[in-house]
């Protein structure tokens, strides 16, 4: 097997299915991939609904509720991730109030079903999905878990899942979105809001207006994470991790023509990949 650019991977001997070269396919997707430019999108992770019982403690309570009035201040949309968005109360008030938020679905290791190996798992992922779009939520972003869950790319792709983000920590360098296979994505998170210390949230919200900027000059996509328990438990509802003068800064540059903000959903919509020709036959299995 060999992998080519945009992801694809491709057997040595065979590189046609049905008559179709998908090596030059995935050639020409990746060139003609449309560069992002200066564009900041910004998730928010929600604490585990199952651990909550559906409810958030009364800080995160107030913490979420904050973050939202921030955001519909501004008009910033923002991707909110949840362990079961169809049953969390928050998800459903954002999704509600402004269309310019999104709601997506975060798979953390016990979701995964590490335990119960990548059947359950996938069957737990599907299950998930479907729920929330039965309740009316457009899911086509995922959260997984970095801690050794293996990546169900293809189960993604059938399923209409166009994003996926990490959980791991902030990366040192930012460099935009990763192509995996047919139109999948993987955003990992450029930066994090997590809490502090008044002094810790300061220098949190100076160095991400720093790479707001650099993000501006490189004319790259930057990716912010908010974790709302954190945040919660480290700065309180009052001062929100210092993410009030990191959106005032967003909104400055973003008036300016500067910056644009959308979803995780929005930066895969930009990339604005061509629509590759169908095979004879499907070579995704059924899930």
């Amino acid at each position: 097997m060999g992998t080519v650019p945009g992801g694809f991977e491709t057997a040595s001997r065979d590189r046609t299915f049905g008559g179709f070269d998908f090596q030059r396919s995935a050639r020409r997707f990746a060139m003609r991939t449309q560069p992002l430019g200066a564009v900041l999108s910004v998730s928010i992770d929600l604490p585990g609904a199952a651990a909550r019982g559906g409810c958030l403690l009364h800080g995160e309570n107030e913490t979420a509720d904050r973050l939202i009035k921030l955001f519909a201040a501004f008009s910033h949309g923002a991707t909110w991730f949840s362990d079961e968005p169809a049953d969390d109360a928050i998800v459903r008030q954002v999704s509600a109030a402004d269309g310019n938020h999104e709601a997506a679905l975060r798979v953390d290791g016990e979701l995964a079903g590490e335990a119960g190996g990548r059947s359950r798992s996938n069957s737990e992922i599907v299950g998930r999905i479907a729920q929330a779009r039965r309740a009316g939520l457009k899911i086509s972003t995922v959260c997984i878990s970095d801690a050794g869950i293996a990546m169900p790319t293809e189960l993604l792709v059938k399923q209409g899942i166009t994003a996926v983000r990490g959980t791991g920590h902030a990366r040192a360098e930012m460099s935009g979105p990763e192509s995996l296979r047919f139109g999948l994505w993987r955003i990992a998170t450029d930066r994090r809001v997590v809490g502090g210390s008044r002094i810790a949230d300061w220098r949190t919200a100076f160095g991400i207006r720093r790479a707001i900027d650099r993000c501006i000059r490189s004319a790259t996509p930057l990716h912010l994470s908010v974790d709302v328990a954190a945040i919660a438990a480290n700065s309180g509802p009052n001062r929100l991790g210092g993410l009030p003068a990191i959106v005032r800064h967003v909104a400055r540059r973003r008036s300016a023509g500067l910056l644009q903000v959308c979803t995780i959903a929005g930066v895969v919509a930009r990339l604005a990949p061509p629509s590759l020709p169908r095979a004879a036959g499907s070579i995704l299995r059924a899930a």
